[in-house]
């Protein structure tokens, strides 16, 4: 079985190839039981991980969230069997439990996920993300007084994502001092040398011109390692690189230099050979003896599910009654007020006093998104990312994971789109306080045409585990939903757009027992139901007047949260009416009216029509005529709930 050595205190340098060789052992045998496995880049950074952990990071194995700790992001998340075993060495978890790496139930997943494992600050896999995710603590640390350090690892095939010269562009910007990235300089990738797959040297030289020190040496010298590493943690005014030249397989004969062991696990005779030249001795567990051992794991290891849940509700208790803050129409006409994006802005300013904890981030767009409004009460607190929106997305991670709430903002199509995956990988997948506030969505962006007009963003984001998607109906309910996600923990993704909306609510929604999560009732009726979110509410009110002018009652419901999805109000208004509209401004295909038909179907099968983008791009035009154009207007509302009403009535068979 695994050797049971900890080191749970600083070591002497004279410890450190000891623990190193230790280390490398562990990964073998984390690979051979898990039959795959990244060794390679897991070997060579073997020293670099007990130069962090045994000798120059402040951390507390007992205190794992203490706040001044030291903080380290594995951007190169593959190479997770080498952080998994320094943790253990270092007392975080017994060592015992190491060979489960990849065993189903383990906590010790294949890549660094926040919240299996003690220790781990954040989950990387995805390569490039770290960096960013690495800036945000940094920025938490100087907003805080705080005099921690973070650190990041990256390979160096990793330096070929464009993320990483994102993060590597901002650390500079801002001179983050606090921030100390490290290479792993092995010279290869999975498909060959890095100079001939994709070459992204001088990698000194480009860091430099980016703002940053850069310090040399020796990966696998500890000494020449700490001395570099403490020469970085004393620079001031920039951000520091450690350039750590190293041998990928370093320590097994047979895989030193070759790309080929970067994703492949030994057989059992590699695996002897390997553990009997690292000085081990090979101990085989048997199937039987795994199992056992990943339950002990799970008992004695702390963590949290692997995912925060934001999927559709069916315990909610169902609105009967139609909402007090209905001010639709109230006078005779249907008043336009201001855009949610002007909500969005203004309450952010709000709240700036109230919650020191808010951080707003912007991509190059915060007088369109109306973050500015932030920006000029509190702008110590606001951050300006530049034309780099995933990258500003993952430095929303590294805040909210130091504690901070914070909400970023862009357009949907930049948020949603190109942000799709740090959305899903580092903010869902860690579980981070980051609400997305994606403005000028669905076709009303008008004149700006197809490539920002996204139609597509509720689709992309209910897909998201763990997150939840809001799209508010006017401006009213805009401001309540920042209130209330500004107060509730969790990811979520809102909704907002660039022309004016009809006024549906009287500001007064904004009190404390708002909840974005129930469905509000806005109009009786008991002919059709029509569902709507975002600024099709006001539209399909507009529609129900329509409708009653021929004696049909339409019960007009708000759907702000597609997810999750108030289903008990849902179902109870399609029993009653027998026939629902969803009404969106967003393609058909995987938005409101697809999560509708979908908890429908298997509930309360009634006829069930959808008004949206019928699987089209956008051009431009005025937001108006757009909608018309597309159907998305009270006339085509109507109708469409004509034919629904028409379709119950038809009898089975």
């Amino acid at each position: 079985m695994t050797a049971a050595t900890q080191w749970t205190g600083k070591a002497e340098q004279g410890e450190l190839a000891e623990i190193a060789r230790q280390i490398r052992e562990d990964i073998i045998d984390m690979v051979w039981n898990a039959k795959s496995g990244h060794p390679g880049g897991s070997l060579s950074a073997a020293e670099i991980l007990t130069c962090l952990y045994f000798r120059e990071m402040r951390i507390d194995p007992e205190r794992p969230d203490w706040p001044d700790r030291d903080r380290f992001v594995l951007s190169k998340g593959h190479a997770a069997p080498v952080l998994y075993s320094a943790l253990a060495r270092r007392g975080y978890f017994d060592p015992a439990y190491l060979p489960t790496l990849r065993q189903l139930h383990s906590p010790l997943q294949g890549h660094p996920h926040l919240g299996s494992l003690p220790g781990i600050e954040t989950s990387t896999g995805s390569l490039g993300q770290g960096g960013g995710v690495a800036v945000g603590m940094a920025l938490a640390g100087k907003l805080d007084g705080k005099d921690y350090k973070v650190y990041t690892l990256w390979g160096d095939g990793e330096l070929e994502e464009g993320l990483v010269w994102e993060s590597a562009m901002a650390a500079g910007h801002y001179g983050l001092d606090n921030l100390i990235g490290i290479v792993d300089w092995n010279g290869l990738q999975i498909d060959g040398g890095i100079t001939e797959v994709m070459n992204p040297e001088p990698i000194d030289a480009k860091f430099i011109a980016f703002g940053w020190h850069v310090e040399t040496a020796d990966g696998h010298d500890p000494a020449d390692l700490c001395r570099a590493m403490d020469r970085a943690r004393g620079v001031k005014g920039k951000p520091a690189l450690v350039l750590c030249k190293t041998v990928k397989g370093k320590g097994v004969s047979f895989m030193e230099g070759e790309g080929g062991w970067h994703g492949k696990a030994p057989d059992e005779a590699q695996w002897r050979q390997a553990i009997g030249e690292l000085g081990g001795k090979a101990q085989p567990i048997s199937p039987e003896e795994m199992k056992a051992l990943v339950a002990k794991a799970c008992e004695a290891i702390p963590h949290t599910e692997l995912r925060a849940v934001a999927s559709d509700d069916g315990a909610k208790v169902a609105s009967t009654k139609v909402s007090p803050y209905v001010i639709y129409a109230k006078g005779g006409e249907v008043a336009q007020g201001p855009a949610t994006r002007e909500a969005y802005g203004s309450t952010l300013a709000d709240l700036a006093a109230s919650h020191p904890q808010l951080v707003v981030l912007d991509a190059d767009l915060s007088k369109s998104t109306m973050t500015a409004e932030f920006k000029k009460v509190a702008p110590a607190r606001f951050f300006n990312a530049g034309i780099a929106e995933a990258n500003m997305t993952c430095m929303g991670g590294g805040l909210a994971a130091a504690g901070k709430t914070v909400f970023v903002s862009t357009f949907a199509m930049f948020a949603a789109g190109r942000s799709y995956e740090q959305i899903l990988n580092t903010i869902a997948g860690s579980g981070f306080n980051v609400k997305i506030a994606a403005t000028h969505a669905g076709l009303s962006v008008g004149e700006d045409g197809m490539s920002h007009q996204m139609l597509s963003d509720i689709a992309l984001m209910r897909s998201v585990p763990g997150l939840q998607v809001l799209a508010p109906a006017d401006a009213a309910e805009a401001s309540a939903m920042i209130r209330y996600l500004a107060d509730h923990p969790g990811p979520a993704y809102i909704r907002l757009g660039r022309a004016k909306a009809p006024v549906v609510f009287d500001s007064a929604i904004a009190g404390p027992d708002y909840d974005p999560g129930q469905i509000q009732i806005l109009r009786e009726g008991g002919d059709v139901t029509l569902a709507a979110c975002g600024v099709m509410t006001g539209i399909a009110l507009e529609a129900a007047d329509l409708l009653a002018a021929e004696g049909l009652g339409a019960r007009v419901l708000n759907v702000s949260s597609i997810k999750p999805l108030d289903t008990a109000t849902l179902i109870a208004a399609a029993k009653e009416t027998g026939a629902v509209v969803t009404c969106e401004e967003h393609n058909v295909l995987g938005g409101l009216g697809a999560a509708v038909a979908e908890v429908l179907s298997e509930t309360c099968p009634v006829p069930v029509l959808r008004i949206g983008v019928q699987d089209q791009f956008g051009q431009s035009g005025v937001p108006g005529s757009l909608l018309k154009l597309y159907g998305l207007d009270k006339e085509h509302i109507a109708s469409l709930a004509k034919k629904a009403i028409a379709m119950k009535e038809v009898p089975a068979g």
